[in-house]
């Protein structure tokens, strides 16, 4: 690392007074610069030549656990950390890809809006809401319908699927069989 400084400044400054303030050799610094490259360099350049590889084989989106594994796959040990320090001193790294963003409610529809049932907030004893979600899980989707009692916010059904399906429309029909005010959140 310092040799290397100094044969970088080379030009601005002397090796004998660089050498000195570094607290090196000039022997050292002129076998530094003649010295083949070892074995674990060489393996590192052609660490680095296959991670380049995988990393354009992989348009740009593959970290280095990604790599790693690759580099395993093809046969070539490797530890994680030394593809990361590899992959961060040559700048190398993924290209995250944002999801675009889509629009799933209109809200500036030209439809009737429902009137507020609910007008006096003392009067909430009757009254359920209701909603259908859904949530991102790592099997996919997952469709979810609540009803909750508003005044004391307890949930009182509850419904889960994989799809939209008459099983969460059952939650809804447990609603309209009631004879209650409901609105919907």
């Amino acid at each position: 690392m310092k040799y290397r400084f100094i044969e970088r400044e080379k030009a601005a400054h002397t090796v004998k007074r660089m050498c000195e303030v570094l607290k090196v050799s000039r022997s050292g610094y002129y076998a530094w610069r003649v010295r083949q490259p070892g074995i674990r360099q060489k393996e590192n350049e052609e660490l680095l030549s296959r991670i380049r590889a995988i990393h354009e084989q992989s348009r740009r989106l593959y970290g280095s656990p990604r790599i790693r594994a690759e580099l395993i796959a093809q046969g070539f040990r490797c530890g994680k950390n030394r593809v990361a320090r590899i992959m961060k001193d040559h700048a190398i790294r993924a290209d995250v890809k944002r999801r675009r963003f889509r629009r799933i409610t209109d809200s500036h529809h030209t439809y009737a809006l429902a009137a507020n049932l609910l007008c006096d907030k003392r009067q909430t004893e009757g009254v359920w809401a209701s909603d259908m979600t859904f949530v991102p899980t790592s099997e996919g989707w997952l469709y979810v319908a609540a009803v909750m009692q508003v005044k004391t916010r307890k949930i009182i059904g509850l419904a889960m699927d994989e799809k939209i399906t008459q099983n969460l429309e059952a939650v809804k029909k447990l609603l309209s069989d009631q004879e209650i005010i409901y609105i919907a959140i």
